[in-house]
C-alpha cells in the first residue's frame, strides 16, 4: 500500500472540519427557526407599538340636526315649566284652593256691569269716594282717612230663600291687588239677614283706598261661603 502524502492529508482534513462546521451550523439554524416559529405572531406584536382605543365621549355628533345642540336648553325648559305647574295652588274640582280653602274667582266685569251665579246676580249700584269716619266703635287699627264706599245689591232668583250671614265683600286696588282694609264706618250697613226668593237687597261697605289709587280698584262679592266670587273691575271715582 501507498502511502498518502503529507500535504495531502492535512487538505483531507481542513475540507472534513470545513464541512462539519457547515453542518452545525445548518442544523443550529433549523432549530433556531424551528423554536421560533410558533412564536412569530407572538414576536411581531411585541414589537409592535400598542395601540389604545378611545372611549366615545359625551358630546353629541355633528349630525347636522339644529335640535341636537340645543337639547340641554330644552330639557332646562321642561324642568322650569315642571317646577312651575308644581309650584301653582292645587284645586279642586271647583276651583276651591286645596291649601287655604278659598273660592275661585270669576272672570271680571266692569264696576258698573252686573254678574251672577247660581241663580244670584249682583251689581255694585255705587262706588263713592269719601273721608272714611271710623267712630268710636272703630276697631283696632282702623283709621279715618280717604276711603271709598261700596253699595252692593243682590238679586236671589235660586227658588229658596238666601242667608245673608255669609256675604264677603273685599276690595283691594292697582296692578298688585293690595288689599283696602275695611272700615267700620259709622254710614257702612253690610248685609245681613235673610233675602226671600225674587227679593233684592242692598248692603253698604267703606274700604280705605288712598286718593291716587283708585284708577284701577277690584272688588269680590261672595254671596254665602264657599261660592265663588263675583269679580268687579275698573276705576273708581
Amino acid at each position: 500500500m501507498s502511502r498518502t502524502p503529507a500535504w495531502l492529508a492535512d487538505r483531507r482534513g481542513r475540507v472534513a472540519a470545513a464541512t462539519g462546521a457547515g453542518v452545525v451550523a445548518v442544523l443550529a439554524a433549523a432549530v433556531v427557526v424551528t423554536t421560533t416559529g410558533g412564536g412569530t405572531d407572538d414576536g411581531a406584536a411585541a414589537a409592535r407599538p400598542a395601540v389604545t382605543s378611545a372611549a366615545p365621549t359625551s358630546a353629541a355628533p355633528a349630525t347636522g340636526d339644529p335640535t341636537a345642540a340645543a337639547t340641554p336648553a330644552a330639557t332646562t325648559a321642561a324642568a322650569a315649566a315642571t317646577s312651575a305647574v308644581e309650584a301653582a295652588p292645587a284645586t279642586d274640582a271647583e276651583g276651591v284652593d286645596a291649601a287655604t280653602g278659598r273660592p275661585p274667582e270669576l272672570p271680571a266685569v266692569a264696576l258698573d256691569a252686573p254678574a251672577d251665579t247660581n241663580g244670584i246676580t249682583a251689581r255694585l249700584t255705587a262706588v263713592e269716594a269719601v273721608q272714611g269716619n271710623a267712630g268710636a266703635g272703630a276697631g283696632v287699627g282702623e283709621v279715618d282717612g280717604p276711603a271709598l264706599a261700596v253699595s252692593v245689591e243682590l238679586r236671589n232668583d235660586t227658588g229658596a230663600d238666601l242667608s245673608l250671614a255669609g256675604v264677603a265683600v273685599e276690595l283691594s286696588y292697582g296692578a298688585d291687588l293690595v288689599p283696602a282694609p275695611p272700615l267700620d264706618d259709622v254710614t257702612a250697613a253690610p248685609l245681613q239677614g235673610t233675602l226671600a226668593d225674587g227679593d233684592t237687597a242692598v248692603g253698604r261697605y267703606v274700604f280705605r283706598v288712598p286718593a291716587g289709587a283708585r284708577d284701577d280698584v277690584t272688588v269680590l262679592v261672595e254671596h254665602e261661603a264657599g261660592a265663588p266670587f263675583l269679580t268687579f273691575r275698573g276705576p273708581a271715582a
